[in-house]
């Protein structure tokens, strides 16, 4: 039976049917007193076999060569699960990837937060002993930034060498750090949103945090009042705020 599944063409049939009606004239023709009619029988079998290959041919050519679905037993082995974002057989260049807003804010606001944030790094390095990303570290002023292309590049990069996403948002506002925050979903990042009290996620991005469904990375949201609320919340849970096996 295994032979008869490896049929798989229009034409592979026609063949075997041809063979088997042969084998079954020649099994008869000792038995049959009259040799030419089991000549002209022949010679039927064959000329209706090659008509139909013809006919085919030209009404289905594709059906010649096309094969068919391969059985569930010849199907091919599944290969190994994807890892995930926090595969620990994975060498990351940095832990935290720290999303937050830089260019749209001016040039004072900008420099306020980026004070505040770089204590928040300190703090996750110091406690955490974690490798931090943060795009605005070595720039403490807006006239310093990337252009937006390059800057694009670089945060994917970095975020896709990053173990987990964190990001902070001070104020409702048009800003990178969704785009960031979708991406980082999109790669099952294990992710930490904090925002001021009167910050609302996008809807998609707060379904997320609160789904449990297991195709969804883990992530949790918190809201703080000012800065140092946020640098208490990391003093206080260390590693835990980020990965759910410490």
């Amino acid at each position: 039976m295994k032979s008869i599944f490896r049929v798989r063409t229009v034409l592979g049939f026609l063949t075997v049917a041809l063979l088997v009606v042969q084998a079954v004239l020649l099994r008869t023709a000792g038995q049959v007193a009259d040799a030419d009619r089991i000549t002209m029988i022949s010679l039927v079998a064959v000329l209706l076999l090659t008509t139909g290959v013809l006919v085919v041919a030209v009404l289905r050519p594709q059906a010649l060569l096309a094969t068919k679905a391969a059985l569930p037993s010849e199907a091919a082995p599944a290969g190994p699960a994807p890892a995930t974002a926090t595969d620990p057989g994975i060498e990351y260049e940095f832990d935290v990837f720290l999303s937050s807003p830089m260019s749209s804010l001016d040039e004072a606001n900008y420099t306020a937060h980026r004070d505040g944030l770089l204590k928040l790094v300190r703090k996750i390095e110091e406690r955490c002993n974690y490798r931090c990303y943060y795009a605005g570290r070595n720039r403490p002023t807006a006239s310093e930034f990337e252009a937006e292309d390059v800057a694009l590049r670089n945060d994917l990069r970095a975020l896709r060498r990053s173990r987990f996403f964190l990001m902070v948002v001070p104020e409702q506002r048009v800003s990178s750090v969704w785009v960031e925050a979708g991406i980082a979903l999109a790669m099952s990042k294990s992710s930490v949103y904090l925002g001021r009290t009167d910050v609302e996620l996008p809807f998609v991005l707060r379904g997320a945090a609160r789904s449990t469904h297991p195709e969804i990375p883990r992530i949790r949201m918190y809201s703080y009042r000012d800065i140092d609320e946020a640098i208490k919340l990391i003093e206080v849970n260390g590693r835990s705020l980020f990965d759910h096996t410490t």
